[in-house]
């Protein structure tokens, strides 16, 4: 079957390369986005995704080098495994092995934050943050609202921030809506708010010195 077998390791080599790079765990952003992200080197979503698919590219052209048949199916295979075993392995390490915040589920697009304008100076937010606790531990931590993708003219999360922290206690194998309430002032923007809202927030979770951007 292995026409090459230095050819068929060296794909082996690309394709780890590839689940490494695109691992979304401990982070919502994928392991390798973050590496450059912290190096000088400048990157993208555009850049990054470019990246992955030379990855995989790779990979693909040398497993079909390196074998004498089946090399239709072996890149089917190859392409699927891609796809699916990045998620499957954080989620597999989360409900078995992880603990504290690691083992902590966001869902952000089954999470919302409202709000409303209750006078010229006041507005009430009210988030509704979807988790699930996989570990058969209470965890404790804090939520910090990520700005990171926020318009200049949107500034909720960052008041949210303010007003904070958020901390939220989650019972072993604990799942549902943790729900703040706030009532902000507003009086010193320059643009006031009406009402709005939106799902799928960017948090940050605390704990113990340990963080994850989600």
């Amino acid at each position: 079957m292995l026409k090459d077998r230095k050819l068929f390791f060296v794909s082996l080599f690309f394709f780890l390369s590839f689940i490494i790079f695109n691992f979304p765990f401990p982070h919502a952003t994928p392991f390798g986005e973050l590496i450059f992200s912290a190096s000088s080197w400048p990157i993208n979503n555009n850049s990054s995704a470019i990246i992955a698919l030379l990855l995989l590219g790779l990979c693909l052209i040398l497993l079909v080098k390196s074998l004498n048949k089946f090399k239709g199916r072996a890149v089917i295979i190859a392409i699927l495994a891609a796809a699916l075993l990045p998620p499957f392995i954080a989620k597999t390490y989360q409900h078995t092995l992880a603990s504290g915040i690691y083992a902590v589920h966001y869902d952000s697009q089954a999470s919302s934050c409202q709000f409303d304008k209750i006078n010229d100076e006041i507005i009430s937010i009210q988030c509704d943050l979807a988790f699930e606790n996989y570990s058969s531990n209470d965890v404790q931590f804090t939520v910090e609202f990520n700005d990171r993708y926020r318009l200049e003219d949107d500034p909720v999360q960052e008041l949210l921030n303010a007003v904070g922290p958020f901390k939220v206690t989650l019972s072993s194998n604990e799942s549902g809506i943790i729900q703040f309430n706030r009532e902000i002032d507003v009086s010193d923007l320059n643009n006031q708010l009406e009402a709005g809202g939106g799902n799928g927030m960017m948090i940050t979770l605390h704990s113990d010195g340990n963080i994850r951007k989600l």
